[in-house]
């Protein structure tokens, strides 16, 4: 597990045994489909699984009860659908598709990227977390980079936090959240998520107030347990 969770040797035992009754009720309670002759195999479900869950760890249980499938394709899909990047920027360009996701699911994942980036937290990338940060955001039927807030004080913060991110973004762009982040705010909150999870004091140094907000909401603070570790 630690090969392919670099968390696990970072929690404690409690964390553990409740990560561990997550995954394997998320793994029982949906739908798997490997597409195009992909074998969805144990393995494949519990990387997806236990990245998906890390999420939810201090959250609610149920946060994804509403998402019935897991489509896993072999390897990304190219597609040439007209996307808007912020700032009146339109493509058609072709663009590989690692992952998609949709109020109730299905949720889709690439194994490819999913099975290298969960070798590799070092990248910043992460397709499960990415694609899993945009079902939280969707609980409130919104991907408007604004998951659902019960601290009120949170609430307060998180709005401003976020536009102030996001227009930096358009104006100057960001060499560790990267252009995607800059798509709309319900992008920043998934790829901001994918950071917090992989290079967690890289965002801390470069975004103090977007880090304290997402480990509020998130109920985690992993810059804390990879100093930890290191120490």
């Amino acid at each position: 597990m630690a090969a392919r969770f670099v968390w696990w040797e970072r929690l404690d035992p409690d964390e553990r045994s409740r990560l561990e009754g997550l995954v394997g009720t998320f793994v029982a309670s949906k739908h798997w489909e490997g597409v195009s002759g992909f074998e969805v195999t144990d393995e494949v479900k519990v990387v997806v699984a236990v990245h998906a869950c890390m999420l939810i760890l201090e959250l609610d249980p149920a946060a994804y009860r509403r998402i019935g499938s897991i489509v896993v394709y072999r390897r990304p899909v190219v597609s040439r659908a007209l996307r808007s990047y912020g700032g009146g920027i339109v493509s058609d360009s072709p663009m590989p598709i690692h992952g998609e996701t949709r109020a109730g699911g299905p949720v889709v994942i690439t194994w490819s990227a999913a099975s290298a980036e969960s070798r590799r937290p070092d990248l910043g990338r992460n397709v499960v977390y990415h694609e899993f940060a945009h079902q939280l955001d969707l609980v409130d039927g919104a991907a408007d980079g604004t998951p659902p807030l019960r601290d009120p004080a949170l609430r307060e913060r998180w709005g401003g936090v976020i536009d102030s991110v996001y227009e930096r973004l358009l104006a100057h762009g960001d060499p560790l959240l990267g252009s995607y982040a800059a798509t709309n705010r319900g992008e920043l909150f998934a790829v901001a998520t994918e950071r917090l999870f992989t290079r967690p004091a890289d965002l801390e140094a470069a975004h103090p107030d977007l880090y304290l907000v997402l480990a509020a909401f998130y109920r985690q603070d992993p810059a804390r347990r990879v100093a930890g570790t290191a120490g």
